[in-house]
This record gives C-alpha cells, sequence and structure tokens, in this order.
C-alpha cells in the first residue's frame, strides 16, 4: 500500500516538474510547475571539506561557508553534505537572486526551485553511469558526480548543433522521469508560498507539497507498528519452543568445546602413524633418533649405512611428497646419519 502511494507521488512530481535552461530553453509548463529545475548553466559551485561531525557545528560552518564564498552580490543558494569518515564534502550551489526572483514569481501557488546538479546527485548509480552522453558530469569519489563544464560555455554547446540539442534534450527527459520524494525531502526549506497563493492550494498542490512528508512518516511509523506487533505475537507463541532450542545450543556448544579437548591429544595421531607405516616398509636399516610432526611436515632423524638408499626407497613411495634432505648427510663413525623430510599425499 505504501509503495503504491508512494509511486503515485512519484508520477505526481514527475508530470508537473519543470526544467529551465533559458528563455528559449524549456522544459514543462513552467507557469503551473510546483516543482521547477534549474539547468546548471544557471548554477556556480562551490565545494569544500569540513572535518567536522557534530551536525550542529556543520550547519554553522556551512553557513559561514556561504556566505563567504558566494559568486553573486545577491543569491539564493542550497547545499549538499556527504558524510564520511571524519567529517562532510560539501557542495553548495548559488543561482543569481533576480533568477531566482523571477522563478518564484511565476509559481503563483507556491512551489519549489531546485538546481539541476542537487537532483543528479541523488540520482542511483545507473542514471550517474549514463549522464556522460550528456557530456556535462564526470564521475567523483567525494561528491558522487562532478559538474565538469564552465557556465559560459554550456549553453552555447547544447545549441551549437542539432545533435547536441537532441541530446540534452534526452538527458533532461530522463532526469524528470527518476524525481521522486525522497529526492525531493532534503530540500525542502527550498519550499515558498506563491505570491497570490495565500492558502488558495489546489489539491494538488496542497496533497504533494505539505502532506507528503506528514503522510510517508505516519505510513512508516504505521507499518513499523504493525510488523512490531506481528513479531511480538510470534514470539509469545514460540517462546517455549525458543528457549528449549537455546538450551540445546548452549549444550552443543558445551559438547564441542569438550569433544575438541578430548581429541586434543590425538589430533597428529593417524597423520603419525601413516608416517611410520612408510618407515616400516623400508627394506634397509634405520636406526631413528627422533621423529616430529610440524603441521604437515614430517621429519625423520637416523643413522642408516647409506642414507641414499634409504632416501632412493623412501621416493619410491608413492604415499610420499616434497621428499628432501632437511640438512646434509654427515658421518657418524661408520654409519651416515641424516635428516628426512616429507609430506603425505593425503594432507
Amino acid at each position: 500500500m505504501m509503495n503504491n502511494l508512494l509511486k503515485k507521488l512519484d508520477s505526481i512530481i514527475q508530470k508537473r516538474a519543470a526544467y529551465y535552461a533559458s528563455d528559449e530553453f524549456i522544459v514543462g509548463k513552467l507557469e503551473s510547475a510546483p516543482l521547477i529545475i534549474v539547468s546548471a548553466a544557471h548554477v556556480l559551485e562551490r565545494k569544500t571539506f569540513f572535518k567536522i561531525t557534530k551536525k550542529k557545528d556543520l550547519n554553522l560552518a556551512i553557513d559561514l561557508f556561504i556566505k563567504k564564498s558566494s559568486p553573486f552580490e545577491g543569491y539564493y543558494s542550497w547545499f549538499d553534505s556527504f558524510k564520511v569518515q571524519g567529517g562532510h564534502f560539501v557542495v553548495v550551489y548559488y543561482v543569481k537572486e533576480p533568477l531566482y526572483q523571477a522563478l518564484k514569481n511565476r509559481q503563483i501557488k507556491g512551489g519549489m526551485i531546485l538546481p539541476e546538479q542537487a537532483l543528479v546527485r541523488k540520482q542511483p548509480k545507473d542514471f550517474i553511469t549514463n549522464i556522460n552522453r550528456h557530456g556535462s558530469y564526470a564521475d567523483d569519489p567525494n561528491y558522487k558526480v562532478l559538474f565538469n563544464l564552465p557556465q559560459s560555455d554550456l549553453l552555447s554547446r547544447l545549441f551549437d548543433t542539432q545533435e547536441s540539442s537532441l541530446e540534452f534534450t534526452d538527458f533532461v527527459t530522463r532526469l524528470l522521469k527518476t524525481l521522486n520524494v525522497k529526492q525531493l525531502l532534503p530540500y525542502w526549506k527550498a519550499w515558498h508560498s506563491g505570491n497570490k497563493a495565500g492558502f488558495d492550494f489546489s489539491i494538488g498542490h496542497l496533497f504533494l507539497v505539505f502532506s507528503v512528508p506528514l503522510i510517508y512518516f505516519s505510513l512508516t511509523s504505521f507499518w513499523l507498528y504493525i510488523e512490531h506487533e506481528k513479531a511480538l505475537k510470534a514470539f509469545e507463541e514460540n517462546k517455549e519452543r525458543i528457549s528449549e532450542y537455546k538450551n540445546l545450543e548452549r549444550n552443543f556448544v558445551q559438547m564441542q568445546s569438550e569433544l575438541a579437548r578430548l581429541k586434543s591429544p590425538f589430533q597428529n595421531y593417524q597423520y603419525a602413524y601413516q608416517a611410520f607405516d612408510v618407515m616400516n616398509n623400508v627394506d634397509v636399516f634405520v636406526n631413528v633418533q627422533s621423529f616430529s610432526i610440524n603441521s604437515t611436515e614430517i621429519s625423520i632423524n637416523g643413522t642408516t649405512d647409506d642414507a641414499s638408499l634409504v632416501f632412493k626407497r623412501l621416493s619410491e613411495d608413492t604415499r610420499l611428497k616434497d621428499l628432501r634432505y632437511v640438512r646434509p648427510v654427515r658421518k657418524s663413525g661408520k654409519r651416515d646419519s641424516f635428516t628426512i623430510g616429507f609430506k603425505l599425499e593425503s594432507s
């Protein structure tokens, strides 16, 4: 139910939005649009990074930055902030006050005016991937996308050829089709009443502009309440079984721990036994002085009449791999002293 309502609201927004690029290039019915998108050609950006995590301090820093960085004597501004570890990346959008007032005066029943870049940055990844066709944006790891054409060049670029004009129209059409309530909520402060508005809202405007947040959050709270009641009921019905299974789980963990403790003295036994079996099959006399296992590496130290023959017999056993002399063979009286290492194929 909630999803259907949000889709309906998104459809209303998309149909009533207008895009302002210049006196020559307007998409949508500007005179009746409760939402006007101002082309990036009319908007200047200022970007910065604040090593601030507290929201109150961040808002104060942004206010100071907006005033200090203004490119116009008279302006209207919006801002976005993107949280990262250790602070926030911030981008501020400026438009000249006369243009903002002119657009505002056309919204007789009030509405919202937003910069193109702010809405582009709210788009999903697939949209941002495709906007390279527009030629005005590039991927940016800090600000999601970067508007990369100078203001003075954009409009001439748009109208330079018919192809670029069609390309831009396609971009605007796709942008309008992706608009939704969630994208607009962060900029709700940009709402203003029209010169003749008073309380003369149409039902559509009233529903769209004033009631959307209330309905959205009310439905969300109601949905959470229902889900909570369902979860509580299910818990009451199954709490005895849940308690029983938790006890079984605890017993199982304890038994696993006890089993590991009991097995620990024998964990290398099977592996060592196979190694003893290997030595028993060597038809050469060997006096084994030490035998060790380091993980899967087996080392045998001993004496024999002919260490080379012992090594040859071991190399013929298909169960062994990585056979090598750990140390050089040395003479111990008339016998050879050796240390041979190997692994078992099954390891």
